[in-house]
């Protein structure tokens, strides 16, 4: 393989290749080669390349709709002796059946030469015949014309194959079946589509793109579009469907899962690069806003990607805005402005920037709400949200924080299990009904320092017993038994008690850790 600059393009590689004429479909040799602008050059020989000479014509690739090869593999078997002499002993051989002179076709020598005898025309004859029989030919198909190539050698016949495939069409960066509507009678066909880093979609007839049935440009699109099921079923009688805007055609795709559909939307507006204007959500859901201005909060549907954070009306203007990739400045701008209200910027990210607000501070008296977090926005300032319940403060706190990668995240607080200690279990247990010795216990384990060692044991898979030193003192007795009667008065309620320290765990378990890193960057304010 040869490598050259050759001015603003550069040699992939080159070599002889038989090639078939359009008009006279005579096979003859030429010295090809390939360069990186996707075109394909060929010379007289290559002696016409080596001084410089203008090629004789060139093979535009970016029109390519499929390479590949147009033979069966050969049959390894038998030695090239062998196979020619089937070849020449054959009725109807090419030069029969075509009416073609090989010899005058392939012969360097002068009209004026005879002493080349018909048994060297015969022999040149039946290896050009064992050549195009075999396996190293090959078609590259284009709309308007068809090349048919072909070389001697099975080393080279797939070098080139390679390296015209990788040059055409580029790396694969996705592919799968799709449901195509056509054009013509609106039915809907199976075919084999591959998405290429030369934000091109080349879609055939199965995965071994013999048959190649068209090619969308991407660069061309100017919106793609993830339909209503509903709509679709009415207007395509097809779900899941794909819709792709190009300037002088619609294409119309569809997606046996809804998944999947959601993956081919992605890597098409992907490929096209940083012309695409398209939401990739990270997490959505309802938050409040507080207005400065008119001092009270405002409820609104907020949508968070990696770069921002979006605040629209409700949630069904998220999704129609969401459901929609944009190719085109004006086109966006347009859905924009109608669906979204603002756009917080969250770049260049700082997890300091994102901090929670202390239950029981100044400011969270102000603000009335207790669930409070504070953005500080470079466009915007301080911007103050807020939440129904814990969980969901602590899952947006989690999920804007997350836009850091690994300086986001935090360490687990090594007291965050510990931190229900048996006075609170007790006082959520403690119900209308319940026996005045279990919350006796309770009051009176709050004062003794050993409690500690029973939080351990309740969180153990052992009993109470097994944590306690088998020398003891009268108050350890006591204890010992005091446990032991609780126990059996706790059976029953085992399952429950579970359960609220899980819950109790999952909603608090960054709460503390937050607070005081919180009091430490922010101060008395918050």
């Amino acid at each position: 393989v040869t490598m050259a600059q050759s001015g603003t393009k550069t040699q992939i590689y080159e070599g002889i290749l038989y090639k078939q004429g359009k008009i006279n479909t005579a096979w003859k040799e030429r010295f090809f080669v390939l360069y990186s602008d996707r075109t394909l050059a060929y010379f007289k020989n290559s002696d016409a390349w080596e001084k410089g000479k203008q090629p004789i014509s060139y093979i535009d690739l970016s029109a390519t709709r499929s390479i590949a090869p147009t033979n069966k593999k050969p049959s390894t078997s038998e030695s090239v002796e062998k196979q020619m002499k089937k070849v020449k002993s054959r009725k109807g051989s090419l030069s029969r059946k075509w009416s073609i002179d090989f010899s005058a076709i392939f012969s360097t020598k002068s009209s004026k030469d005879d002493d080349e005898s018909d048994e060297d025309n015969e022999n040149e004859i039946a290896f050009i015949e064992l050549v195009l029989n075999n396996t190293f030919t090959f078609e590259i198909v284009q709309a308007q014309r068809t090349y048919n190539l072909c070389t001697d050698d099975a080393d080279k016949f797939n070098t080139w194959l390679s390296k015209l495939e990788n040059i055409t069409f580029g790396s694969k960066l996705h592919k799968g079946w799709l449901l195509k509507q056509s054009e013509r009678d609106k039915k809907w066909e199976k075919r084999w589509f591959i998405i290429y880093d030369t934000k091109e979609m080349r879609y055939y007839d199965d995965s071994t793109r013999a048959v190649s049935r068209g090619m969308a440009v991407l660069s061309q699109l100017r919106k793609v579009t993830q339909m209503d099921d509903e709509k679709a079923r009415k207007k395509y009688k097809q779900t899941n469907v794909l819709k792709c805007d190009f300037k002088q055609r619609t294409l119309l795709l569809s997606c046996t899962p809804n998944d999947d559909r959601k993956i081919w939307f992605h890597e098409i507006c992907k490929v096209i690069g940083k012309h695409a204007h398209f939401i990739d959500p990270i997490y959505d859901d309802f938050l409040y806003r507080y207005d400065e201005k008119a001092q009270k909060w405002k409820k609104f549907w907020f949508l968070l990607d990696k770069t921002a954070l979006l605040q629209f009306a409700d949630m069904d203007a998220c999704d129609e805005y969401a459901k929609c990739g944009y190719f085109d400045e004006k086109e966006h701008n347009k859905a924009f402005s109608k669906y979204v209200i603002q756009r917080i910027s969250l770049q260049p990210f700082d997890p300091k920037h994102v901090q929670k607000i202390r239950p029981g501070s100044s400011l969270q008296k102000k603000l009335i709400k207790e669930c409070l977090f504070v953005i500080h926005s470079h466009e915007f300032g301080k911007v103050f949200f807020a939440t129904e319940q814990q969980s969901q403060l602590n899952r947006w706190f989690k999920k804007i924080r997350s836009l850091a990668g690994d300086k986001g995240s935090r360490k687990k607080s090594k007291s965050a299990v510990s931190a229900m200690t048996e006075s609170s279990l007790g006082d959520t247990l403690a119900a209308p009904g319940q026996n005045d010795d279990n919350n006796s216990y309770m009051s009176s384990s709050k004062s003794k320092s050993r409690d500690s060692r029973t939080r351990g044991s309740r969180r153990g898979s052992k009993e109470p017993a097994d944590h306690i030193s088998t020398k003891r003192s009268k108050n350890q007795d006591k204890i010992l038994k005091m446990l032991q009667e609780l126990q059996v008065d706790l059976k029953g309620c085992k399952t429950d008690v579970r359960y609220i320290k899980e819950c109790w765990e999952r909603n608090n378990e960054e709460a503390d850790e937050d607070d005081e890193k919180y009091d430490d960057e922010v101060g008395d304010e918050y």
